[in-house]
């Protein structure tokens, strides 16, 4: 009898142990109760249990700037996205005559995201962090508005300055020819995308110009030792890529072009590629 009842309380204690050694669902659960979408490091919408008071804009037949999410605790403290690959980023749009989500090639699922402008109107944007076949967190509906890009073609694009941004953070910058810090270019490999504002002749940083026809340009002094690198579609677009070819030095001046001269240049700009 002695024998049977060890045996059993055996048995109940490795049965226990099991338990308590299988994975938590609670632990791989994703928790947050709100979300911040930033902009080359600029808070541009913030939603808290379902309720925003923001409104995401975008010009028609445009793509916006790259959106990067933070989420939100119950306490509003921010949290980084899930690293867990089985957690993965959805954007639905309401109306997608209206605008749409697009990510780069190769990036679907990641917690970076643009809208794309389809026609003028005004919908919705709700943001699921999705595990597996099941959401983890949903945002509630985030407003979009369209619009037709106003003012003419025509405009002179005025700045005296320009800033580069990765991943929302400040890399380098030159204002009225004289510049700060450099841009790294990564030996045989692309960078990080590079994204460009501008400062304005009061020296308050500006957005790129919205027309297609004011365009992004540079020139290299050592092509041997680096090349611009920009997705298929989106040449002479204010984001780009560096590829370095050989280590060393060397400067890269930038331009914006309009109708066939150059409403700014930079001055020159040092790449070092490491």
């Amino acid at each position: 009898m002695k024998l049977k009842v060890v045996i059993l309380l055996i048995l109940a204690l490795f049965i226990t142990a099991c338990e308590d050694d299988s994975p938590l669902e609670a632990e791989e659960h994703f928790e947050a109760v709100g979300l911040r979408l930033y902009t080359s490091g600029i808070l541009v919408a913030e939603i808290y249990k379902g309720i925003t008071t923001d409104t995401l804009e975008v010009h028609e037949g445009e793509t916006s700037d790259h959106y990067d999410i933070k989420f939100l605790d119950e306490d509003k403290n921010e949290l980084n996205p899930p690293s867990d690959e089985n957690m993965r980023f959805e954007g639905v749009i309401a109306d997608t005559m209206v605008a749409t989500v697009w990510q780069h090639p190769g990036e679907e699922g990641g917690f970076e995201f643009h809208i794309v402008g389809k026609e003028e109107g005004e919908t919705f944007i709700e943001i699921f962090v999705n595990h597996n076949d099941h959401p983890d967190y949903r945002s509630g509906n985030i407003p979009v508005k369209v619009e037709h890009e106003h003012g003419g073609t025509n405009e002179h694009f005025e700045a005296i300055g320009m800033l580069f941004y990765q991943e929302g953070n400040q890399v380098a910058s030159i204002l009225r020819g004289v510049s700060s810090d450099s841009l790294v270019a990564p030996l045989n490999e692309l960078s990080d995308h590079f994204e460009v504002k501008f400062y304005d002749e009061y020296e308050d940083i500006i957005e790129p110009p919205a027309s297609d026809e004011v365009t992004l340009d540079w020139s290299i002094a050592d092509t041997s030792m680096v090349e611009v690198w920009q997705h298929p579609g989106e040449e002479g677009g204010y984001e780009f890529h560096l590829r370095g070819k050989k280590s060393g030095e060397t400067t890269i001046e930038f331009k914006v072009n309009h109708e066939g001269h150059a409403d700014f240049t930079s001055g020159d700009v040092k790449i070092v590629v490491q």
